[in-house]
């Protein structure tokens, strides 16, 4: 009789087996012109690291001799942020499309694949819930988040045989994303305008709709909390945060998953359908709705959670991410001594409150031209 054996466990390698680690360029502020010119190579910083590498943007340009060969950007590169003041942001990276003559600032770095056949499979690693808890157990400092090459060299990581294959399938996934963040983006520019169209300028209101303090809606607000680094995991619950929250609407691209404890400080921060979203601290104002049917879910400290009543929840968070709602969320923002909202400027802030049955028409209407929103 044929005894089948078990097959054998993935091999174990570590970062620094698999990746050489560049540092970014250093040079004085004086070296650094803020435009291109002959004998220049061009710096991207932190700022250029999001779901995808900005390198048309928020560059400055150094001197070329200031760089060292090594350090120019090559294809499949991982550009990574090695240091910041938010916790958000530290670790962050993403991967060079094609190799350019320029490259990183000193807080970031280059990660570089020894195996070039490898380099899209790592580079979804250090997207993954596996790769920011390791981040976060060993990023240090209390106001500034850094880390070092010397710690990511020691981190272990599991390579299976068919990393080709499966980066193949998250590379179309990946495509199907830009596309629906670009069809997204497209709705950016309708949404605004339906709303001032049915509506009117909430600042004048010209149409002379009721008026009310948000809080006067509002049967529930809280935010999340910090801490929930060590509730990572690679499947589980949804854990949302700022970058899951656009104008309007949700950006699920980008996600977090969790296995949190049974505790009430899970239950204080989950979501429930109909509640909406509102960013408290960076890039304030950011705005959504949690729709019906929606996956367990949990905010982190950035959010705040509201849960409304006699006020249709699309409608307020179209309203609260309007381009007039912007300028009231700047000037609330206390950044004089800690950047971001408070529950009473939240409770405390005026909205337009029109008739349910036009609430509702301008739901079906956005939700007919762009459903993906909703």
């Amino acid at each position: 009789m044929k005894v089948s054996t078990p097959s054998a466990p993935h091999p174990r390698t570590t970062l620094g087996d698999e990746c050489e680690f560049i540092r970014g360029v250093t040079f004085a502020e004086g070296d650094a012109a803020p435009t291109p010119a002959a004998g220049m190579t061009p710096i991207l910083r932190a700022g250029n690291i999001a779901d995808d590498l900005n390198v048309d943007s928020d560059l400055v340009w150094v001197p070329c001799g200031l760089v060292d060969e090594n350090q120019l950007l090559r294809k499949n590169d991982i550009v990574v942020c090695m240091s910041s003041g938010s916790s958000e942001v530290v670790g962050k990276t993403a991967r060079v499309s094609a190799a350019r003559h320029a490259s990183v600032g000193s807080f970031c770095g280059i990660i570089r694949a020894r195996d070039p056949d490898k380099a899209a499979y790592l580079s979804y690693y250090f997207r993954s819930s596996s790769f920011r808890a390791q981040r976060d157990r060993v990023a240090r400092g209390a106001n500034i988040q850094n880390l070092r090459f010397s710690q990511f060299e020691k981190m272990p990581l599991v390579i299976p045989p068919d990393q080709r294959r499966i980066a193949g399938i998250l590379d179309k996934a990946d495509r199907l994303r830009r596309m629906r963040r670009y069809a997204l983006e497209l709705s950016d520019q309708f949404l605004p305008a339906l709303f001032l169209r049915m509506f009117g300028d909430p600042a004048a209101n010209s149409m002379r709709w009721s008026v009310a303090e948000l809080g006067d809606h509002l049967s529930y607000l809280t935010s999340g909390s910090r801490g929930w680094a060590k509730y990572y995991s690679d499947d589980g619950d949804l854990f949302l945060r700022i970058e899951n929250v656009g104008r309007g609407m949700l950006l699920l691209d980008d996600i977090i998953r969790v296995r949190p404890p049974h505790n009430a400080e899970t239950r204080r921060t989950a979501v429930a359908p109909g509640d909406v979203l509102l960013s408290i601290t960076a890039d304030l104002g950011r705005c959504a709705l949690i729709p019906e049917r929606f996956p367990r879910a949990y905010v982190n400290q950035h959010l705040a959670l509201m849960r409304v009543e006699d006020i249709n929840g699309f409608f307020l968070a179209a309203q609260l991410a309007s381009p007039w709602f912007r300028s009231v969320w700047d000037r609330l923002d206390r950044s004089a001594v800690k950047s971001g909202l408070n529950f009473d400027d939240i409770r405390g802030v005026g909205i337009i409150v029109p008739p349910q049955s036009e609430q509702e028409r301008y739901t079906r209407a956005a939700r007919q031209q762009y459903g993906l929103r909703t």
